[in-house]
């Protein structure tokens, strides 16, 4: 994604997400396992998913501008970095020279079971997208229908297949078995519940990678340096869900101090300060989807109370 309209096309990927028949449609097959910002190397693909009936993994690079070098890259990386699979290209409008690279690059790979295609983004669906990116954060996924009003969002330019109509690839298409002893199936479990329960909240849906703070999840708040770290079981044997003030966010983290009774009101009674962090901190259920569903309610809360204050 672009630096600056990086806000703006995650709109547009989480409309491409909710409404995934639109990008069915014109893609002419299914998409399933949907992940946004997956890690993928030392980047991320903007919008991941599987095509069931093939078992092949799509990845989507999406850019709200004409088609530009930078993308061009990272297209090109992905034809370079994988054996099998489909790539989708989707952008404002795009530079024919961009195609022909493209198109030089894979017939250089004709080896490579590679499928392509270049999407463009009608200029109203632009037009929404600044609309909705001006809206409260929040509201954002709750009225990405708003796009479905253009008559046609988005249309195939282009593309090229190199992906035989019988071969059937090697992406995971079954229910996912996840080991709760494995702290990287952990997160990614109670991740996926607490998009579930609090579906309104844009930044749980990235993906995340494997964290160096074990267990914790961390998701952003909102400004620079104000985080949300959430996890069912610490080292202490702590379940918790805090909002987390780096060094340079002191004074907003101050400025909370005054409003305990509040957040004990609105939020939980138990919520507590500690070194620039506002947590609420409890002795984990028996079970794992009671204490998911615990961190879920306070941290719904939370979000709905600091967000005014945190996406200023």
């Amino acid at each position: 994604m672009s630096k600056n309209g990086s806000d703006k096309e995650r709109t547009f990927t989480f409309f491409q997400k909710y409404k995934k028949d639109i990008m069915t449609d014109v893609l002419g097959f299914e998409m399933d396992n949907i992940k946004l910002e997956k890690p993928y190397g030392k980047s991320k693909i903007d919008f991941f998913a599987v095509d069931p009936l093939r078992r092949l993994e799509i990845y989507i690079e999406n850019q709200i501008t004409p088609s530009d070098e930078a993308h061009l890259k990272k297209i090109i990386h992905l034809i370079n970095g994988m054996n099998e699979g489909i790539i989708v290209w989707v952008a404002l409008r795009f530079n024919e020279a961009h195609l022909i690279l493209v198109e030089q690059e894979l017939s250089r790979n004709k080896h490579k079971y590679i499928d392509f295609y270049a999407i463009e983004i009608a200029t109203d669906v632009l037009e929404y997208v600044s609309w909705l990116d001006k809206q409260f954060k929040n509201h954002i996924l709750n009225n990405l229908g708003i796009i479905s009003q253009v008559e046609e969002p988005m249309k195939l330019v282009y593309k090229l297949e190199q992906i035989p109509k019988t071969f059937v690839g090697n992406a995971f298409i079954g229910k996912r078995i996840f080991d709760f002893n494995r702290i990287e199936d952990l997160r990614e479990y109670t991740l996926g519940k607490l998009q579930e329960k609090i579906p309104y909240f844009p930044n749980l849906h990235y993906e995340k990678r494997p964290s160096k703070y074990g267990s914790s999840i961390h998701i952003g708040a909102g400004k620079e340096g104000v985080t949300y770290i959430l996890s069912v079981r610490n080292g202490r044997g702590q379940a918790f869900a805090e909002l987390y003030f780096d060094r340079c966010q002191i004074e907003l983290f101050n400025v909370f101090k005054y409003h305990l009774p509040s957040m004990q009101s609105q939020i939980h009674p138990n919520i507590q300060f500690k070194e620039r962090k506002i947590g609420v901190y409890f002795k984990p259920f028996t079970e794992l989807e009671e204490t998911i569903g615990e961190i879920a309610v306070i941290l719904d809360k939370m979000i709905k109370y600091f967000s005014p204050y945190t996406y200023r």
